[in-house]
């Protein structure tokens, strides 16, 4: 008697590890999910422990390699930050695996 209400969402997932290893499963840090979510995105920085700035990925390409001017970055936590479009933001953290 008290009705059914739905909602349907969509979700954006940032992997917590990845596995630069050249293996071909996790070889990249992307952020998976619906196209219509990622364009919502304005940009992602990513930082080491530190806070320096490693990597900044945009629109064309939300990926990350795990390098730093072409050097391999040892395996280490590693955070991220993303911007979106309507001035809100996320921040949140991954593994880098060697």
């Amino acid at each position: 008697g008290c009705g059914l209400t739905s909602l349907d969402f969509q979700v954006m997932q940032f992997p917590e590890f990845f596995t630069p290893n050249n293996d071909g499963y996790n070889d990249v840090w992307r952020v998976d999910g619906p196209t219509e979510q990622k364009f919502q995105i304005l940009k992602i920085e990513i930082f080491n422990r530190y806070g320096k700035p490693l990597s900044s990925l945009f629109q064309d390409q939300l990926s990350w390699d795990g390098t730093y001017k072409g050097q391999a970055l040892p395996s280490d936590d590693y955070w991220f930050l993303v911007e979106f479009r309507n001035g809100k933001s996320y921040t949140g953290h991954f593994t880098l695996k060697r």
